[in-house]
């Protein structure tokens, strides 16, 4: 646990690099002819393109989450010595890193609402933060034994 509070500036520019990052892989991805298959037909309704629907948000969970659980960062937060820190344990745990990241990922988006959260209040926490107990911090060196 950590009490470091790092100012919204660098939590935009972390986001920002991961954005341009995941958006290259998405559309890369989306374009691939295999996914061809995921086009249904539905009538009336015209063609709905699942790929272009649910692939983005899959992506950044998986994305954001693998980051989370095996670097506590991700590539943005990597190149500016951030992290993910617990408010509640000494170490983020796989239950906090699933919860943050299921919010970020489908439910923070919806109207931009859970990450505008963060301009609002002092500890400057987004909505995925508050739901996991967690937070973003300077990341800490490791002690040499």
């Amino acid at each position: 646990m950590s009490d470091d509070n790092i100012g919204i500036g660098k939590r935009v520019l972390a986001f920002a690099i991961d954005l341009i990052f995941l958006v290259l892989i998405t559309n890369v991805i989306q374009n691939l002819y295999f996914l061809d298959f995921l086009k249904f037909n539905f009538g009336e309704v015209g063609r709905f393109n699942l790929s272009v629907s649910l692939l983005p948000p899959l992506i950044w969970f998986v994305y954001f989450f693998i980051c989370d659980l095996f670097a506590k960062a991700s590539l943005g937060k990597i190149i500016l010595s951030l992290e993910v820190s617990s408010l509640t344990e000494d170490e983020v745990n796989f239950r906090q890193i699933l919860i943050r990241n299921l919010t970020k990922s489908f439910v923070s988006p919806i109207l931009l609402i859970g990450f505008i959260m963060a301009f609002f209040n002092k500890e400057r926490l987004a909505l995925h933060d508050k739901t996991s107990n967690t937070k973003i911090v300077l990341k800490r060196e490791k002690a040499l034994s």
